[in-house]
């Protein structure tokens, strides 16, 4: 018996098929931000050749839309060197710093940043408390994805994410191989935030820029 895990076939579904539910994962970690009271909410998201980022979009538009706060398309952005002709030239990484300046810059500037995954996430720490000077999360809150508990768990302070449930889907998969009877479906296994230190209530600022009323 065959079952796909963290992978799918593109236009035809032939086996059982195990996937994270990137849109619930993003949507979770925003609900838990704007819980906070984040309402300014930066998302540098990973390659849009990537399966996950609409997704990923997706989640994190609907908590705002649920939120009744406007979904700003210039807080979403691409934080990674986008391989569009499959090369890569320099780091994945090399334009990280001035999208996250891009970000900052934005009028009302964000107080928090969500990051496409650990790895991003671990370089703009260096990025924003190094070079800029701001206090995580007294100044920012960041977030990243996929929990990976090298960087996620060592990190100061520790790094709130989204966990990507391997282990799940593995015994998800185990299940739908031992059947008698398989058929062609996808199974979403619950891809949950992983609240670490990094996030809290954002500074005191003016009344209009609190305020972000849907339209």
């Amino acid at each position: 018996p065959c079952v796909l895990i963290n992978c799918f076939e593109s236009n035809v579904d032939r086996f059982p098929t195990v996937l994270p539910n990137d849109e619930q994962g993003a949507y979770l970690l925003t609900k838990a931000l704007i819980g906070q009271g984040h309402r300014h909410i930066g998302f540098l998201t990973l390659s849009n050749n990537i399966s996950a980022t609409p997704l990923r979009n997706i989640g994190y538009q609907r908590a705002h839309v649920e939120e009744g706060l406007l979904v700003d398309k210039r807080y979403t952005q691409v934080g990674v060197i986008d391989q569009t002709d499959g090369r890569l030239i320099g780091g994945e990484f090399d334009a990280l710093e001035a999208k996250i300046h891009g970000l900052l810059s934005l009028s009302p500037k964000p107080t928090a940043i969500m990051f496409g995954n650990d790895k991003m996430a671990m370089r703009a720490y260096m990025l924003v408390r190094g070079r800029l000077g701001y206090d995580i999360p007294g100044d920012l809150s960041l977030a990243g994805y996929d929990n990976y508990e090298l960087i996620a768990d060592n990190l100061v302070p520790g790094l709130t994410t989204v966990n990507l449930p391997y282990r799940d889907m593995g015994t998800q998969a185990a299940v739908l191989a031992l059947r008698q009877y398989r058929t062609p479906e996808r199974v979403l296994v619950d891809s949950l935030p992983i609240i670490r230190p990094s996030i809290a209530a954002p500074p005191k600022r003016g009344q209009s820029d609190q305020e972000c009323p849907a339209t």
